[in-house]
């Protein structure tokens, strides 16, 4: 656990203001596409049995392309993350480890599924991570990269979105990686501690961020063998 002092109001304060920075105008356009999205998956597709897909296996699905970027050769937010976080700089060294080791595993992952520099992947791991923190259900890897596919399609057919940068591709999609680490990790250590109060802060966290990312109450999204619908 990294100390964070007064971390809820610290949040308020920084966090949602540096995610709305970093989002800007395209916030919006990324609520309506997903959201649209998923209405005409959940109202035109028909249900499909509980066992997954092989579709959905990794080795048996094409490599998505329509959201993913050319990278920079560092990172670009995890210094600009920890000094916002705090002014303490031992608290910012133990931060930036946390962020440096949360991507770094995320990518690893990433990697294996065949999905590395793909912001509808790390869409994908963000709503899924905070999906499982808030309501301590975890989405299978079929229901997850289904909803990946889905994300990558609507975004990647949205002239918005063909008009970001590799550079901007690569903030939003750093920016969900870091914004799972925190809920994660915090919640995934508050269980090891059986600190059930610590455990409820990060599951009020987690399910903030996936209201102010997809505009619905996280009790109201399930997911499913068809990826991720809105009940």
């Amino acid at each position: 656990m990294v100390p964070i002092t007064n971390f809820e109001t610290m949040w308020q304060a920084n966090m949602f203001q540096l995610y709305a920075n970093a989002m800007n105008t395209s916030q919006m356009e990324i609520n309506r596409i997903i959201l649209g999205s998923l209405g005409r998956k959940s109202s035109n597709t028909p249900s499909r049995p509980s066992t997954p897909s092989t579709s959905n296996n990794p080795s048996n699905r094409p490599t998505p392309s329509a959201t993913s970027f050319q990278p920079s050769p560092s990172p670009l937010l995890i210094d600009t993350l920890t000094r916002t976080l705090s002014k303490d700089r031992e608290t910012q060294s133990l931060l930036k480890e946390l962020f440096s080791e949360g991507q770094k595993l995320y990518e690893e992952e990433a990697r294996r599924l065949g999905r590395s520099h793909n912001l509808a992947m790390a869409l994908s791991y963000f709503v899924g991570s905070c999906y499982m923190v808030a309501s301590g259900r975890e989405p299978s890897e079929a229901s997850l990269l289904a909803f990946q596919a889905t994300a990558d399609e609507a975004l990647g057919a949205s002239p918005a979105f063909k008009k970001l940068s590799n550079r901007e591709r690569q903030t939003l999609y750093e920016l969900f990686v870091h914004l799972t680490t925190l809920p994660l990790a915090g919640y995934v250590a508050a269980l090891e501690n059986n600190n059930p109060q610590e455990a409820r802060v990060f599951q009020q966290l987690a399910a903030q961020l996936l209201e102010l990312v997809l505009g619905v109450k996280p009790e109201r999204l399930q997911f499913g063998p068809d990826g991720l619908t809105i009940r």
